[in-house]
């Protein structure tokens, strides 16, 4: 993929606008920052889909509606090579950065990485103070469905569940 833009400068703050260039790919990234150079508001669209995080008084909002994971590569350590991901997202939720706090529901539709096709995965959880708690349930491409619930303490025990029904080996 290929996008150009450019970025204006107003004062202390300013604004991000690129669009990509690709005729297979329809995007458009826009920022807007603060005098402090804080983020007010990012819209990410790509393809009939979109992201955008929003600054509240106490932190910030997000949304995402049926942006396409297509062509995105992520590399997650330990490896050093970057892995394509394939899929929908669609969720909503909040964070803060200082104390760093996030919670939400993330749903992926039609998702593939690493070798691992799925056909849902829905995750709602949340995270603060190195304390998280988090339920998910993931839809294999055949039948069945695997149910986790878990809560815990990073670097402490955690206290989970998981439940498979109906789920084929391969």
């Amino acid at each position: 993929e290929k996008w150009e833009g450019g970025f204006v400068g107003k004062g202390r703050g300013g604004v991000i606008s690129i669009s990509s260039v690709s005729p297979d790919t329809a995007g458009k990234l826009d920022a807007t920052f603060a005098d402090n150079w804080a983020l007010q508001k990012l819209v990410l669209e790509r393809y009939d889909g979109f992201i955008l995080v929003d600054q509240v008084p106490d932190g910030y909002t997000w949304k995402a509606d049926n942006f396409r994971l297509d062509r995105l590569e992520v590399a997650v350590p330990p490896e050093k090579s970057f892995k394509r991901v394939m899929g929908k997202m669609i969720g909503k939720g909040s964070f803060k950065m200082n104390p760093f706090f996030i919670d939400g529901q993330l749903t992926t539709k039609s998702y593939r990485w690493l070798g691992v096709a799925l056909k849902k995965w829905q995750l709602t959880g949340s995270y603060s103070d190195k304390n998280y708690s988090l339920t998910a349930e993931i839809i294999p491409p055949a039948k069945g469905k695997i149910l986790i619930n878990a809560d815990g303490r990073i670097g402490k025990e955690i206290k989970a569940t998981t439940v498979a029904k109906d789920i084929k080996p391969s």
